[in-house]
């Protein structure tokens, strides 16, 4: 056998161990999501967050937060009020000292839902709030950071999101 063979043999296996080091030690990006059931819901959530749940009938029932800390919290009320009504009354509550930065509707759970992004006026702290009614309960997801909220993280949680 030529040196030449030999050599392109011996880097053809170093590519291949290589290959399957990376595979085995990395694993699918699903290893960075861990998975919540309980209080009547079931989310995936990302695995930097430690999760703890809160017992209650009412209000916030799950909290989480990673090293850094971000936040996300679930909470959920008995519906007392329209759902447009709420939105409008949120927006007045927050103008005063908030900067509304986004606000859009988006599907939770295959029903509609209002998303609105802010910030505490002067601060590089950033609020997403979720908000959306199945079965006569309203759902609120609020993510914080001390900078931007991550997207990937809203994404996560909100696209895994279901009542059960």
């Amino acid at each position: 056998m030529k040196q030449s063979q030999f050599v392109i043999i011996i880097i053809a296996c170093a590519v291949v161990l290589v290959s399957a080091y990376a595979v085995l030690t990395i694993g699918p990006s699903e290893s960075n999501i861990k998975h919540f059931e309980g209080n009547g819901i079931s989310i995936d959530y990302p695995a930097d967050y430690y999760l703890k749940e809160v017992k209650s009938d009412v209000g916030r029932f799950i909290e989480a937060e990673t090293d850094s800390g971000s936040t996300f919290e679930i909470s959920k009320i008995v519906v007392n009020n329209s759902f447009e009504n709420y939105q409008e009354t949120l927006k007045e509550l927050l103008t005063p000292n908030y900067t509304i930065l986004k606000e859009e509707n988006i599907t939770v759970n295959g029903v509609p839902a209002y998303k609105i992004s802010y910030s505490l006026n002067e601060t590089k702290e950033m609020t997403i709030l979720i908000v959306f009614e199945k079965n006569d309960i309203r759902y609120s997801i609020i993510f914080t950071s001390k900078g931007e909220v991550k997207d990937s993280d809203v994404q996560t949680v909100v696209n895994s999101f279901r009542v059960i």
